[in-house]
């Protein structure tokens, strides 16, 4: 029957409602029942998350919304470097053309004193961070870094407009003890006169008795279980860590921040790599999401 004047309003009025409802409800009709049953994917997930205690929860809490069960066993601990570097780097800091951070930790042990010097910082100088949580670090002191738009590592930021220097340009490097060679190795080729401020170390996180036992229940659990590994250095900590563990730890997924670290693993002796396409929370989360729903192995 066809419809009149009225009721096509009307039933305008139902239209523009549905859609006000799937609006508010943040999708179509069933997307929240979706989104519930995508968290649950997690429910019978355990994950070890092995970075540095003051940069573990963030991600622990990401996990835990989702229903993972979550063991945080930092396998490194930071250690702030005093040295004269630093210092001098603080007073000549206006006459660096660039200025790289490599990671939230060369951030965190170098820009306070930074601070504390240059009240306004200097405004001719570009500021890089290798990842997102570099640049997010950076931005807490107000500052608007560049960051490589699609490769988050020391390649993506040497593939940088900027960074491919005109001159002898001066660059300063804020880094950690050992590590990477490729962006000084780089940086030199290109012709800068680069300056290397190392300003904090990792060292071996030791674990007690109780943090042993809490590694072995949580092994013993049955459930899914992935390890995060964001460098080699933590990957190879946990291994040393847990040597006493009866458990076949080649079980373990690993989630490779890199795949460096996911080629490192695999050296190593597993055989379960779930790789990330970056180090950032939400990209391990998804390598872990990804990995539920199609298990493989490298083997």
């Amino acid at each position: 029957m066809r419809r009149g004047p009225v009721d096509v309003w009307d039933r305008m009025i139902e239209v523009l409602g549905s859609w006000r409802r799937i609006v508010l409800n943040g999708g179509i009709e069933g997307c929240d029942d979706m989104t519930e049953a995508r968290q649950s994917t997690l429910a019978q997930v355990g994950v070890i998350v092995t970075r540095p205690e003051a940069q573990a929860q963030c991600l622990a809490d990401l996990l835990e919304e989702q229903g993972a069960r979550v063991l945080l066993f930092p396998t490194l601990k930071i250690e702030t470097l005093g040295n004269s570097k630093l210092k001098q780097v603080v007073q000549d800091l206006d006459q660096y053309h660039h200025l790289i951070f490599t990671s939230v930790n060369a951030v965190e042990n170098s820009l306070p004193m930074l601070e504390s010097y240059w009240p306004q910082w200097p405004v001719k100088q570009e500021w890089y961070g290798v990842g997102d949580a570099t640049a997010t670090a950076l931005e807490k002191y107000g500052i608007e870094p560049v960051v490589p738009p699609i490769n988050k590592n020391s390649e993506g930021l040497l593939a940088l407009r900027g960074l491919q220097l005109a001159g002898r340009e001066r660059v300063c490097l804020f880094k950690g003890e050992a590590g990477r060679t490729l962006l000084q190795e780089t940086l030199l080729q290109r012709g800068a006169e680069l300056d290397e401020v190392i300003c904090y170390r990792r060292v071996l996180a030791p674990k007690d008795s109780r943090e042993q036992d809490r590694l072995k229940q949580f092994l013993q659990h049955q459930s899914t279980k992935f390890l995060i590994a964001n460098s080699n250095e933590s990957l190879d900590n946990f291994l040393l860590l847990a040597a006493d563990q009866q458990y076949s730890l080649q079980e373990l997924i690993v989630v490779a921040a890199s795949e460096r670290i996911g080629c490192h693993a695999q050296q190593s002796g597993f055989t379960k790599i779930a790789q990330a396409e970056r180090a950032g929370d939400k990209s391990l989360l998804e390598a872990i999401r990804e990995w539920c729903d199609n298990p493989r192995s490298s083997e």
